[in-house]
């Protein structure tokens, strides 16, 4: 937007920081030249910029979580969708003995296969979950 002057610029400036002050708060943070360099490489290395890696990396230590690289979260991702096709694999499996179990055409499924087939299940809910919790909350 283009002033006549810069007092209408200034009027302009007062207002507007006047009118959103109460919804956003600039801090501004001094570094030596080597941290700006260890921030900055750690921000190319995630794709953004210096100051929202410092916002994320201080909302995470507020609210006890990690900040994971998005590398690791893109891996950790791959992990859990292998775990829940593995999961899902389980489910059809059972979802067909119990097909098969109501029309009475079916073949025995031994109780140590079915025990397994639900223990490998339980397993692969619990280290689902357990993948998420890490991604979210550093170790004590």
């Amino acid at each position: 937007m283009p002033y006549k002057n810069k007092d209408q610029q200034q009027a302009y400036q007062r207002e507007y920081y006047q009118k959103n002050k109460n919804r956003r708060r600039r801090v501004v943070v001094t570094l030596s030249v080597k941290e700006f360099a260890t921030l900055d490489s750690a921000a190319n290395k995630e794709k953004t910029s210096v100051a929202k890696l410092l916002k994320q990396f201080a909302v995470a230590y507020h609210n006890g979580t990690f900040v994971v690289p998005c590398t690791t979260a893109e891996s950790l991702q791959h992990v859990i969708r292998i775990l829940r096709n593995y999961g899902n694999l389980v489910n059809q499996i059972a979802r067909n003995y119990n097909a098969e179990a109501k029309t009475g055409q079916f073949h025995y499924l031994p109780k140590e296969v079915r025990r397994t087939l639900e223990q490998i299940h339980s397993k692969l809910n619990r280290l689902e979950k357990q993948f998420l919790i890490f991604t979210q909350t550093p170790p004590q």
